[in-house]
């Protein structure tokens, strides 16, 4: 492989400014290309769904002093990226880039600019856990916006799915919570009182029609390898899904019912590792310490996100010099 690449880091993106018209323009996107799918929506009540978020939101991060880190996370992750595939294929001018889907700049802005730069080949790489509608499906529907007012989009851009690794990712996972214990001080063999729970974003259980793959399979899939693997080092563990109440029925257990049942057999000490999320943002860092705070739990460990931790970096930039062998079916993994 020779000549330049550019590789794209495709988020959702969060709003840096804690400010209401920020937080409407971002909760009015999120509504047309996300909350509609699940939730029929009529037009005239967007704007108000969306002003009512965004107050609700302006007045939370207020409240507790939150600032998004979301998209400097994943400007460190890409750099990080581009260090570690240079290093590993000299041969090659890698440029990583970032784009955000609800906030500047978009998927097909940024393809505009990396195929007018020159690039010989672009890698665009969902930074998402699951491949769902509501994640990597968002990219689909971004490439087939610039289909149409470019023409069609090159045979050279390509798109990799970090799940189709699922084994390894699991691997980066599991030693990144028994690392993290360990840098503690914890005995991995001491469980007593000690329960793991692990936040995912949930999903609807039924989908709506015209909803392909909600993401579920690909989140419990993972979940379940994560808690083979981890639980040993528990008294108990679980997956806590963080649920919206619209669309009909949400995947179970939430995680408010998860913690309600760990206290009931008699978990004191709790470890909360977001596993759904690559990066952290107001989901990882708000909802599950308020939901703590609600139950008035004070003895809960938070571990961060992969965030930039190098073992997932360095899978990141395996399975894009192996994005010639990457196949469609899923499970599939050439590493």
């Amino acid at each position: 492989m020779s000549g330049q690449v550019a590789v794209i880091l495709v988020t959702y993106g969060e709003p840096e400014e804690n400010s209401l018209g920020v937080h409407y323009d971002y909760s009015k996107r999120i509504l047309k290309r996300i909350t509609r799918k699940v939730a029929p929506i009529p037009d005239r009540v967007v704007p108000l769904i969306a002003a009512w978020r965004a107050v609700t939101r302006y007045l939370s991060w207020r409240r507790h002093g939150y600032r998004s880190a979301l998209n400097e996370i994943t400007i460190r992750q890409g750099k990080s990226l581009q260090l570690s595939l240079k290093e590993k294929c000299p041969s090659v001018e890698w440029h990583v880039h970032v784009a955000r889907q609800f906030i500047a700049l978009s998927l097909p802005e940024m393809l505009h600019i990396v195929l007018g730069a020159g690039a010989d080949r672009v890698i665009v790489v969902p930074m998402y856990v699951p491949h769902s509608d509501f994640t990597s499906g968002l990219c689909d529907e971004d490439l087939e916006t610039f289909r149409e007012k470019c023409g069609g989009v090159p045979d050279c851009v390509k798109r990799i799915d970090p799940i189709l690794y699922i084994d390894k990712l699991a691997d980066v996972m599991v030693e990144y919570v028994t690392g993290s214990m360990t840098r503690r001080g914890w005995d991995l063999t001491g469980t007593t009182g000690r329960g793991l729970l692990l936040g995912a974003h949930g999903t609807v259980v039924s989908p709506a029609p015209g909803i392909r793959d909600s993401g579920f399979a690909d989140m419990n899939a993972l979940g379940k390898l994560l808690l083979a693997r981890l639980h040993p080092h528990f008294d108990c563990s679980s997956i806590g899904w963080l649920n919206h109440r619209r669309g009909g029925e949400w995947t179970s257990p939430s995680l408010e019912t998860a913690v309600r049942e760990m206290r009931e057999k008699g978990i004191k000490d709790f470890i909360y590792f977001p596993f759904g999320f690559f990066a952290d943002n107001e989901e990882t860092l708000l909802f599950a310490r308020r939901l703590f705070s609600r139950f008035r739990i004070s003895n809960v460990c938070y571990l961060p996100c992969l965030n930039d931790n190098p073992a997932f970096i360095e899978l990141l930039a395996a399975a894009i010099l192996s994005e010639n062998t990457v196949k469609a079916a899923r499970g599939y993994c050439p590493l």
